[in-house]
């Protein structure tokens, strides 16, 4: 089982996640996370996890030098609700499948005040600061007040709002709203390193400095969308924030990263029923021998090796490349400040029971139902329609 899928009812999370200079796969921009033994690659456009040949999305162990072999595909974020006339609005990625190569979402902001995406290719990057850029400036501020030194490269570059820097590191005029999360020092809005101010992971955690952090931000209305094209868009903008730690004295938290997405309905009218969910496709080393379950207690899912070598036929090989062979590992997605709803998994391209998933299924998985909108039943597979005895 290669594939699952996560969903729960609330428009904010935060996840286990890690940097590098932003690069490009064909016209999107794209960078890796690698601020610890996690090395995670995130899209411009909103696809996570994922590597143009499928194999380094997310790896774990990440030592530099030596071969890496990989521990999850692909993932997304998936959001949907109904609009004012019952329609279903949806946005997505599932990019694993290579028959399934298109997107619902394209990098930059939403114009408040216009409901339009019109920043086009300039956001088409991802933005990345260190935890030593940010020790190096507060170095300098904290002896006298003042930052006497050249402002680190990437805090100049940070797109928090009204940075004076902004446009002549970027090439760009900066929007006049607010994106990157920043220490507001003087809390009048504006971030300016010059004054001893620095990127956060939250505004109300300026103590808290990882190793690295990225910053995106992505929307689902610039272009029609071609991913699931049978929904009309849900008019957001997704900021997001990915971040490793450095810890070698916690192994845990040393091969963790974190995500935190911002979502803002900016264009369209109001969603009832609104969900966000988190897709991803999971592959520990050898995908043949995996296995999914979730804890609703901790609000998390998991993948692990049913039997004791990764690999088929009960050996070491697998036909999609590197294995952990006898180390086999366990991976986990939790949610950390908010519940999960629902969890559903797919076996390769369908939505078990059925052969083939129906044009609205997306949107159903994502609010805990099978295809065909049908509850999932209480007790044995999940799937007995004729069960009264359903989940809520």
């Amino acid at each position: 089982m290669t594939r699952a899928q996560l969903s729960f009812a609330s428009a904010a999370l935060l996840l286990a996640l890690s940097s590098s200079a932003p690069a490009q796969v064909g016209n999107t921009a794209y960078a890796d996370l690698a601020g610890n033994q996690a090395k995670a690659r995130f899209s411009a456009a909103g696809h996570q996890l994922q590597s143009p040949d499928w194999k380094e999305g997310l790896t774990v162990p990440y030592l530099p030098g030596l071969p890496a072999t990989s521990t999850l595909a692909a993932a997304s974020l998936w959001m949907g609700g109904e609009d004012e006339t019952g329609g279903r609005r949806f946005a997505g990625q599932d990019g694993y499948f290579a028959d399934m190569p298109g997107t619902d979402f394209f990098p930059g902001p939403i114009d408040p005040a216009t409901g339009a995406a019109p920043y086009g290719r300039d956001f088409n990057r991802i933005w990345a600061v260190t935890r030593y850029d940010i020790l190096s400036l507060l170095a300098d501020y904290e002896d006298n007040g003042l930052v006497d030194d050249p402002i680190p490269e990437r805090l100049r570059d940070w797109p928090g709002a009204g940075n004076p820097f902004f446009e002549a590191a970027n090439g760009f005029p900066m929007p006049n709203q607010e994106l990157a999360p920043f220490y507001d020092r003087n809390s009048n809005g504006a971030y300016e390193p010059q004054l001893g101010e620095y990127p956060v992971i939250g505004e109300q955690y300026p103590d808290v400095i990882p190793e690295q952090m990225l910053w995106w931000v992505y929307n689902d209305v610039e272009a029609p969308h071609t991913s699931f094209p049978a929904f009309l868009p849900v008019g957001a903008e997704v900021q997001n924030l990915a971040f490793a730690f450095n810890c070698t004295d916690n192994p845990m938290l040393n091969t963790a990263i974190f995500i935190r997405h911002k979502v803002i309905k900016r264009a369209g009218g109001p969603l009832s029923d609104f969900r966000l969910g988190y897709w991803f496709a999971p592959r520990l080393g050898c995908s043949d021998d995996d296995a999914l379950g979730c804890d609703t207690l901790l609000h998390t899912a998991y993948v692990y090796n049913f039997d004791a070598l990764d690999g088929v036929e009960n050996g070491c090989l697998c036909y999609g490349g590197p294995t952990f062979c006898e180390k086999t590992p366990a991976q986990a997605v939790s949610f950390l400040n908010v519940p999960m709803a629902s969890f559903l998994y797919s076996p390769y391209n369908t939505l078990w029971p059925f052969a083939g998933p129906p044009p609205l299924s997306p949107y159903a998985n994502l609010h805990g139902l099978w295809s065909y909108d049908t509850p999932m039943s209480v007790g044995g597979d999940g799937y007995d329609p004729g069960n009264p005895a359903t989940t809520p």
